[in-house]
């Protein structure tokens, strides 16, 4: 099939818009009143689609060369629909051929604060315990590259008191440990699902969907590869990157609140309708957002017509 042309593209409706059309053909197209157009001229209508309901987000890294990797995306669940997740900033160390790693865990002021420390590692094995001020952490999930590395995420609600981050291994191996704080998280219901992949080589960028996510939700990525480089996609804000012992790199980003109009890194890149819907009076687009075509980082969801 041909690539599609554009034939006319519209930045601005400030000027004013026309009326919805409801012919049982043209959804979502409205008829212009000649102030941006032609009088008459049928095109896509305007409208908002900001908060509210659940989308789809695609996050990821590409990688400088071959690498096993493993790679993780999971959505921190806003404690109010209509506030959006927020971070509050991140710490990090690493250490080689040891079974423990002890850094700062600092805490920030705010609302409904979540902790969320990444662990990367050689071998094939998670930590046997993380826990920030004593308190163990719950651990989130894991996903390892055969017995090359393994990322883990491990999380605590309620962080009040600034303390060290310990994790402890049953064996000594290379470790780097990242902890991203976040406010306005859903307390009882902090994380949505653990989405993983892995791979033992590849140069493919490395990408994660995470599905069923709110749209003031925060998305948190993290890879956990060989010595490359890794890099987010545009929107995609690089929190954290680090090597150690030139073995293992852990790196954790954020695409922040992908579903909200004012996000200013995302835009509206197409529409697709769905052509059968279990009610047939009222149709519905899918809308697809992103930083640049064709990039990881993009977010999808459901406009009711």
């Amino acid at each position: 099939m041909p690539k599609g042309q554009l034939l006319k593209r519209w930045n601005d409706f400030s000027a004013g818009i026309g009326h919805l059309i409801d012919d049982g053909r043209t959804p979502g197209m409205y008829s212009s009143s000649g102030l941006l157009g032609l009088k008459g001229e049928l095109r896509p209508a305007p409208f908002i689609n900001t908060s509210g309901g659940t989308g789809n987000a695609i996050a990821g890294y590409t990688t400088s060369g071959s690498t096993a990797f493993g790679i993780a995306a999971v959505a921190l669940q806003p404690a109010d629909s209509g506030t959006a997740v927020t971070t509050s900033g991140a710490s990090g160390a690493g250490i080689t051929n040891n079974t423990t790693l002890t850094f700062s865990g600092a805490v920030t002021s705010g609302d409904n604060r979540c902790l969320v420390v990444a662990v990367y590692s050689t071998g094939g094995s998670a930590p046997t315990s993380v826990t920030q001020d004593g308190n163990a952490m719950a651990s989130v999930g894991n996903v390892s590259s055969g017995s090359t590395l393994t990322l883990s995420v491990w999380q605590l609600v309620g962080v009040t008191t600034s303390a060290d981050i310990v994790i402890t291994f049953a064996g000594a191996v290379d470790i780097v440990g990242m902890a991203s704080r976040f406010n306005g998280v859903h307390q009882t219901t902090p994380i949505g699902t653990f989405y993983s992949n892995s791979s033992t080589a590849t140069t493919n960028p490395a990408a994660e969907v995470v599905e069923d996510c709110e749209s003031n939700s925060i998305i948190l990525c993290c890879i956990a590869a060989q010595n490359v480089t890794v890099t987010p996609p545009s929107g995609q804000g690089a929190q954290q990157t680090d090597v150690e012992n030139s073995t293992i790199r852990g790196a954790v980003s954020v695409f922040k609140n992908p579903g909200l109009l004012g996000n200013p890194n995302y835009h509206f890149q197409y529409f697709f309708e769905e052509p059968e819907t279990a009610d047939a009076d009222n149709p519905f687009l899918y809308a697809v957002r992103g930083h640049d075509e064709g990039t990881l980082g993009v977010y999808a969801s459901k406009i009711i017509l």
